[in-house]
């Protein structure tokens, strides 16, 4: 492999990818937190999404706003690993869908069959960006040139992404039609399946952020 191909990792790229793990990590806690916050709420059944109507409802949006930023922050960096225009693309999308879906909130728990203008466009941006997360993993991964250890680690990723995006999307169509899937006491799996989907996606942006390699500065490289 070339110089051409591969270059050395600089200050803005390790910038990039501190912001990235930062914003993920903090959008997981802001999570986290909305759900110890409400416990009136059951998170087995219950989608994060609607916790922005209870206790510390500012948490839901600001951690939709960092999912956003940092999937934004993967497809824009320069580093040696960033995605082919197809996964920039897609990943852009998911950007713009979590974006939207913090502006316009969703409605409170319970609410299914009168849908305000809010919940409608939530529920569309929100699902236009869960769909286009694995098409922008599966398509970054086929362009990531990073060494064999973290390549391994983003196509795991990848995998995590499309399996839980694949359950969440059964589970909700299973729920618009009368719940059969549960657990225990719990009305459905919609809010444990979403949370799950979100925790693979934004164990993704943290590895694909992480796995650029660290090339030598000196000469050029050939594999």
């Amino acid at each position: 492999m070339t110089q051409a191909e591969q270059r050395p990792v600089t200050r803005s790229d390790r910038l990039a990818r501190n912001t990235v793990v930062l914003g993920a990590l903090a959008a997981a806690a802001a999570i986290t937190a909305a759900d110890v916050a409400n416990p009136q709420f059951d998170f087995i059944a219950v989608t994060a999404s609607r916790y922005v109507n209870g206790n510390a409802g500012w948490l839901i949006p600001t951690a939709l706003v960092l999912i956003s930023a940092s999937s934004a922050l993967v497809a824009w960096r320069p580093a040696p690993t960033r995605p082919n225009r197809a996964g920039i693309a897609a990943l852009l999308v998911c950007a713009a869908g979590f974006a939207v879906a913090a502006v316009f909130p969703a409605d409170p728990p319970g609410q299914w069959d009168r849908p305000s203008t809010a919940e409608m466009v939530h529920g569309l941006a929100g699902w236009t960006a869960f769909l286009a997360f694995p098409i922008a993993a599966v398509l970054s991964a086929r362009s990531d040139r990073a060494a064999a250890g973290p390549r391994r680690a983003v196509l795991a990723a990848t995998g995590f992404s499309v399996v839980t995006t694949a359950v969440f999307a059964v589970v909700l169509v299973d729920t618009m039609d009368g719940p059969s899937i549960r657990f225990g006491s719990a009305e459905s799996l919609v809010g444990l399946s979403e949370r799950l989907a979100l925790g693979a996606d934004l164990a993704w942006l943290v590895v694909a952020a992480t796995a650029a390699p660290t090339l030598r500065r000196g000469g050029a490289e050939r594999s």
